[in-house]
């Protein structure tokens, strides 16, 4: 249990790193492309900037998923013969059951690296005094659905080796997410962007359902 402990914290710190990381990308880019003088940018160009911003956080976000999994997979494929004995079930070979563990245990960690790239977003955008109270709660909690959710798609398909598949992984990650700033920027009404994250979450659910099936 304490190993389970420490693997999510560890995931939780390794999702900071990940927003810090684009965060730093996406200040370098305001620094050179955007000035204060610009602000219609927001509106005429503003598509571009955030359609940039949400593939750099999709982008660190996979990255450090990736190497998250083969960290654990190295770990659990290391596990000895002695230790899996009496854990396998009926007609379940060592293989196989390393093979669940590591998809488990990579998936659960995604969401938790997810969790800690939202808390380091949603922190700093506490400190953002031109935001209404109303606006700030509904950005914060859509900033930890978006990606807690792209971060648990990522992690739960992340075991497919399929270099076209994983591509394909991360251009839906990276709509979804673009999909979602993209609304908050044109100020959509609240409920179509709750009834969007209530979509996102329900379809997600159901893939893993018939990908766990299948």
């Amino acid at each position: 249990m304490n190993l389970i402990k420490i693997n999510f914290i560890s995931s939780i710190f390794i999702g900071v790193i990940a927003a810090f990381g684009a965060m730093i990308v996406q200040i370098l880019f305001s620094s050179f492309f955007y000035n204060q003088d610009a602000q219609v940018t927001l509106r005429s160009g503003g598509i571009v900037i955030i359609a940039f911003f949400s593939a750099i956080e999709e982008v660190f976000k996979y990255v450090l998923i990736f190497q998250n999994h083969l960290r654990i997979k190295k770990s659990i494929n290391s596990i000895g013969p002695e230790k899996i004995e009496g854990k396998l079930s009926l007609e379940q070979t060592e293989s196989e059951w390393k093979s669940i563990r590591t998809h488990r245990g990579s998936f659960r960690s995604a969401i938790f690296i997810g969790l800690g790239f939202a808390m380091t977003e949603g922190g700093l955008a506490i400190f953002n005094q031109d935001a209404g109270l109303q606006v700030l709660q509904f950005g914060i909690w859509g900033i930890f659905i978006i990606h807690i959710i792209t971060s648990g798609i990522i992690g739960y398909y992340i075991t497919n080796r399929n270099i076209l598949f994983q591509s394909l992984i991360l251009v839906c990650v990276f709509s979804l997410h673009l999909l979602y700033n993209s609304m908050v920027l044109m100020e959509f009404d609240y409920i179509v962007i709750y009834t969007y994250f209530i979509i996102l979450a329900s379809t997600f659910a159901l893939s893993c359902r018939i990908a766990k099936s299948c």
